[in-house]
This record gives C-alpha cells, structure tokens and sequence, in this order.
C-alpha cells in the first residue's frame, strides 16, 4: 500500500514537470523531418540522373552531327547508351531530328521512381 502510494506520489510528479516536453515534441516532428529528408533525396537522384541524361544527350548530338554519313542517327543512339546506363530507371531512349535549317535536335524522356516517398 505504501509502494503504490510513492508510486502514485512519483507519477504526478512526473506528470506536473514541464521540463521533460522536449521529447514528444520531437517524438512529433520526427515524422515531418524524415518525410523531408526523403524528399531531399530523392529529389537528389531524380537531379543527378538528369544531368547525367543531358550529358549524354549532348555527347551523342555532337558525335551524329560529326557523322557525314545516312546513319548518323545510329551513332547518336550507340553514343547515347554508351555514355548514359544508370539502374533503376524507365523509358530512356532518345529521339535524334535533323531539322530544315542543318542543324541537329536531340530529346530524351525517363521516368525515374522515387525511393523514399513512392
């Protein structure tokens, strides 16, 4: 009787203190913060895939252009999937135009899934 009496005495003790609420305040926005950390990224991998996309789009533009022969199209696309395998992705393959005026055009489009927030 006497042990539940401290035990009840301890508990508003403990339940009066306000100094301790730091921690289910961060117990609250931990969710948030990792929900931003995922974002950050995946918006990261979703960047840096681009980038390396666009580089290799134009690597393989420069070298169908330096191409003087009917399959310039094909070097661009060899030179392409050469320079650009990243893993994880869908829907990467380029499309090369030879426009009115001689000049060349590339476009490429992929989906890339998110990780963290999918």
């Amino acid at each position: 009787m006497l042990e539940t009496l401290a035990l009840c005495r301890l508990a508003l003790r403990f339940l009066r203190h306000r100094r301790g609420s730091s921690i289910p305040t961060f117990a609250v926005t931990l969710i948030p913060m990792m929900a931003l950390v995922g974002a950050a990224t995946d918006y990261s991998r979703a960047n840096n895939i681009r980038s390396q996309m666009q580089n290799a789009l134009d690597a393989a533009v420069l070298a169908g252009a330096r191409d003087d022969t009917a399959s310039w199209t094909q070097t661009a696309q060899n030179v392409f999937q050469a320079m650009f395998q990243p893993t994880g992705i869908s829907g990467a393959s380029p499309s090369f135009v030879l426009n009115g005026d001689g000049s060349f055009t590339g476009n490429v489009t992929a989906t890339v899934p998110m990780d963290f927030l999918g």
